[in-house]
C-alpha cells in the first residue's frame, strides 16, 4: 500500500495532478480499480490523453483494445503509457489480482474491430511488441473494472 501511494505522489508531482474535490478516498472498495488520469487544465489530445476507469466504461463493449503490458511496478506501466510514439488513446488501471497482488495494466485504443486492433499492435514500435501485447474485448475490461 505504501508503494501505491508513493507512486501517486510521485504521478502527480510529475504531471502536475493534484487530487479533485468529491474523489473517492483511497481506502475505498473502488481502491482495486484505480486509474492513472490525466493532469487537469493539460492541454491532452483525446488520442494520447491516458483515461480513466469513466472513460473505459463509456466505450462500446464490442470493441477492441491492446493489453500492452500489465505489471507489479506501476512506473513500469506508466512509463511505456507515456512514450510519445503510442499515438492511440491509452487508460492504466489497477487490479487486484491472485494472492492479493496488484496488477497495473496498460491498454492501448479502442478499435471498432479486432482487424484494427491487430494492426495497430502490428505497428506498435519494436521495443514495445516485446511486451508480448494482446487484444482483449472491451466488455473483458469492463467486467474487470466491475468485479469486486
Amino acid at each position: 500500500m505504501e508503494a501505491l501511494a508513493a507512486w501517486q505522489e510521485q504521478f502527480k508531482q510529475e504531471t502536475g495532478q493534484q487530487e479533485e474535490p468529491g474523489q473517492p478516498a483511497e481506502n475505498t472498495q473502488q481502491e482495486h480499480n484505480t486509474i492513472v488520469q490525466p493532469a487537469p487544465g493539460k492541454a491532452v489530445s483525446p488520442e494520447s490523453a491516458i483515461h480513466d476507469a469513466a472513460w473505459l466504461q463509456k466505450r462500446d463493449p464490442h470493441h477492441y483494445t491492446v493489453q500492452v503490458i500489465a505489471a507489479h511496478e506501476p512506473a513500469s506501466v506508466t512509463r511505456v503509457a507515456r512514450r510519445k510514439d503510442l499515438p492511440e488513446a491509452k487508460a492504466i488501471y489497477r487490479k487486484t489480482g491472485f494472492s492479493r497482488r496488484d496488477w497495473y495494466v496498460l491498454l492501448y485504443g479502442d478499435f471498432p474491430s479486432f482487424r484494427e486492433a491487430r494492426a495497430a499492435m502490428s505497428a506498435l514500435p519494436e521495443d514495445v511488441r516485446a511486451y508480448s501485447p494482446w487484444i482483449r474485448k472491451l466488455s473483458d475490461v469492463q467486467d474487470d473494472l466491475a468485479a469486486p
